[in-house]
């Protein structure tokens, strides 16, 4: 096929016009607009309605993000036959098929598009590129038995919603003896604007079973930019991103808006391991405790400290920071830069907050801020791998911070964002 090129055929009742962009087929229904991903958001969930056994097997494309409103995460599940993630930022897996269980063997990697398989023998992932990035093998047992139909989203335990997920959902399919017996794709209804999953062999649509809405992938017919967000609180943003030595964040912001009177510490973004300074710190508090001099402390690995003296956080300022500097930009034109000598920080193991510091060992993050957000952007190295800016969701008047490179909602978590205007 070429460029292009259509065709249409019927499926079963339905006109479905194929097109073909390259190789790629392209399908386009008349009463469901395809879409790349769905969103859920911890309260949403498909029922699938199949009745897994012994002979099935689950491929999904995924892309799973971090919380800490639900500690344990579920992707799939019915009674004893499930895939779930654990938090604090590692996702170690724990997998079952019918009783047969493997628990907290392996890391999945979040916050980047995976393909996973499960079937009776083993539990493998692959990249974007098919590259198969582990496998784990499942124990033998018991032949396994559904009594409850499968639920994506969630677990159904029984009748009742087990632990939700948080993840983007690109594609599920499931197979019995090899055989394909549901193929579900993203879709949107097009009647009511409604999101949810569309199974290509019955063209049936599948919604948000809970009331609450699947997400879609944001265009800019979705959302209305605002000016800034305060934030204020326990509220945090998950950037997903992992800090390395290259790691760079470009920080549009008020710091500190509570005043003189705040005398603990609090936090423009950071992660550390188990609520103690160790190889990987790397933070930012725009106050260290009982300070009164409106400085800050980027701290770095295990004894490194910069304390950033004489630089305001109580006005707006555009904040660079790297593991060995910072830079302070006023409006103006004025500008500070300090520097920190030494090694270079070692890589991370969580993944850094926004407004509040990962600590893992916990499910409260460190250091509440209060403060104005206008936007951010974070480089590895010279790759610009999050964009946020702040938005006004149109459907419900929501507002998050939305990333222009993921094409991702970021909901706070902890609080709820007030507009700045």
């Amino acid at each position: 096929m070429i460029l292009n090129q259509a065709e249409n055929i019927m499926l079963g009742s339905t006109e479905v016009q194929k097109v073909y962009l390259g190789s790629e087929l392209v399908w386009e229904r008349s009463r469901f607009q395809l879409l790349d991903f769905i969103q859920t958001t911890n309260q949403q969930y498909f029922n699938t309605g199949y009745f897994p056994g012994e002979n099935t097997r689950i491929e999904c494309e995924v892309l799973l993000m971090d919380n800490y409103d639900n500690l344990i995460q579920e992707l799939f599940g019915c009674d004893n036959f499930y895939i779930r993630y654990n938090q604090y930022g590692n996702h170690s897996m724990d997998v079952s098929f019918g009783g047969n269980r493997t628990t907290n063997a392996v890391s999945l990697p979040y916050f980047r598009k995976i393909r996973i398989v499960m079937d009776r023998q083993a539990v493998s992932w692959y990249d974007e590129n098919n590259q198969l990035i582990s496998r784990l093998t499942l124990p033998s047992g018991t032949v396994y038995t559904s009594y409850h139909p499968l639920w994506v989203g969630c677990r159904n335990n029984n009748g009742s919603v087990y632990c939700f997920g948080e993840f983007c959902l690109y594609s599920f399919r499931i197979y019995e003896n090899n055989s394909l017996v549901m193929d579900f794709v993203p879709a949107k209804r097009k009647s009511d604007g409604v999101s949810g999953m569309l199974d290509t062999l019955t063209e049936q649509f599948y919604p948000d079973e809970n009331g609450n809405g699947f997400l879609s992938p944001m265009s800019e017919d979705d959302y209305q930019p605002v000016s800034a967000l305060q934030t204020a609180g326990n509220l945090y943003i998950n950037t997903g991103v992992v800090h390395t030595a290259d790691t760079r964040i470009v920080l549009d912001s008020i710091p500190h808006t509570a005043g003189d009177s705040f005398a603990y510490n609090s936090t423009l973004f950071g992660s550390l391991l188990d609520n103690a300074y160790q190889s990987d710190t790397w933070v930012l508090w725009n106050f260290s405790g009982g300070r009164t001099d409106k400085s800050g402390v980027l701290r770095r690995g295990q004894g490194d400290e910069l304390v950033l003296s004489g630089m305001n956080f109580q006005t707006r300022s555009v904040i660079t920071a790297q593991y060995n500097s910072i830079t302070m930009q006023y409006p103006g034109g004025e500008s500070r830069t300090m520097t920190l000598s030494g090694t270079a920080i070692a890589d991370g193991v969580n993944s850094m907050y926004l407004f509040h510091c990962n600590s893992k060992s916990s499910d409260v993050p460190l250091r509440r801020t209060w403060s104005v957000f206008y936007s951010c952007q974070i480089y590895e190295g010279n790759v610009l791998v999050r964009d946020f800016i702040p938005v006004r969701r149109l459907s419900d008047n929501a507002l998050m911070l939305y990333d222009r490179v993921l094409k991702i909602a970021f909901l706070p978590h902890g609080g709820n964002f007030t507009e700045v205007t």
